[in-house]
């Protein structure tokens, strides 16, 4: 393990210096605002605190990016790189150390410069590290931790309490208090899709199951652990994507849960991938030259597969875009094999299954 200790050190490092990420591809420039959302009426199921508080970040498009004035900032601050530095100790450690905000920020932005508004939430418990406005950690419960292997109910349990923050998020954000707040937002939260990674794919299979005000959502290569689905359909267009070697035979809970969307629905595949290719880590690994540390060339293709970093960004923001389109712009399924064509200009992509394919 320790060409891959020393490809994530040197990845920290970097993250914590002056190395520059190419800004987005998009027509717009981006705004980036981090807020925290308090649910008093919820105890927090991992401190017991009599309060649940939820940080979230607001990525919006703002002018022409031409326009706009550049702004640098860490991409992750000095307690969480030392954090990382001391928790990783190879790729099965992965899972349990990063959180949504270190590993999708690339990929948010690009979407937004595209034209989208995008909120993350975190989940904290269940993140490795969460630091707070002022400053206090939370770190991620046992199961979360890899100190001890889940039982079937508590990932059922820990994606309850995934569920009930993304719900208390948009009910947040959709009310008159919230947009008083904070005027120059402009938050449409009548026309609001879902996507979520790894274990958020879970929960976002069940939120649109559930609840009625997401239009449709994509689970990017999530097993499923929620509660059963045997009451639940939905017609709601879905989207669910894949690393190589992940399919319906290979990830059991995925036909069940293909089965039970009964509308518009399309299986891809990312070909060449790993399961953190759907994150910002490949194209930072390779942005950041440390792709290739020798000695750490098959840990690395553990999680990250072989594709090259900047394919697999633009694969995947290219299909999340093409859905979204279609999602918000077209609403038919006659629109299917539009969406299937649109993908098909990606060569990483491979389209498995679908309506109208």
């Amino acid at each position: 393990m320790h060409g891959f200790r020393h490809a994530l050190a040197l990845f920290i490092a970097l993250a914590e210096g002056t190395f520059i990420v190419p800004p987005p591809t998009g027509p717009h420039g981006v705004s980036l605002i981090d807020l925290e959302l308090v649910d008093t009426g919820r105890q927090d199921p991992y401190t017991n605190a009599s309060q649940r508080t939820i940080p979230i970040s607001i990525i919006s498009p703002a002018g022409p990016a031409s326009q706009c004035v550049n702004i640098t900032q860490p991409y992750m601050v000095d307690s969480v790189a030392s954090f990382l530095e001391q928790s990783i100790t190879g790729p099965d450690s992965l899972n349990a150390s990063f959180t949504l905000n270190h590993t999708f920020t690339e990929t948010n932005l690009s979407l937004s410069s595209w034209g989208y508004s995008v909120v993350t939430v975190e989940t904290p418990g269940q993140s490795g590290m969460v630091v707070y406005a002022d400053g206090t950690v939370q770190y991620a419960d046992a199961i979360f931790a890899g100190a001890e292997d889940p039982t079937d109910q508590q990932l059922q349990a820990a994606s309850i309490v995934r569920e009930t923050d993304l719900t208390f998020a948009l009910n947040s954000l959709s009310s008159p208090s919230f947009a008083k707040a904070h005027p120059k937002l402009h938050l449409n939260t009548s026309r609001t899709a879902l996507f979520g990674h790894s274990f958020g794919g879970s929960a976002t299979i069940f939120e649109l199951m559930n609840h009625t005000r997401f239009y449709g959502g994509a689970n990017l290569d999530g097993a499923y652990f929620g509660q059963p689905l045997t009451d639940y359909e939905s017609k709601k267009p879905f989207l669910q994507f894949a690393s190589s070697g992940h399919n319906q035979s290979s990830i059991p809970s995925w036909a069940t849960v293909w089965q039970h969307f009964q509308g518009w629905k399309l299986q891809l595949q990312l070909e060449n991938s790993g399961h953190w290719d759907f994150t910002d880590m490949a194209y930072l690994f390779e942005t950041y030259g440390v792709d290739n540390i020798p000695g750490a060339e098959q840990e690395v293709a553990i999680v990250l597969g072989t594709i090259e970093g900047h394919k697999a960004l633009k694969s995947v923001v290219g299909a999340m875009l093409s859905f979204f389109n279609f999602l918000f712009f077209n609403g038919s399924e006659a629109d299917t094999p539009s969406v299937a064509q649109e993908v098909a200009r990606f060569a990483d992509i491979l389209i498995v299954n679908g309506t109208g394919v």
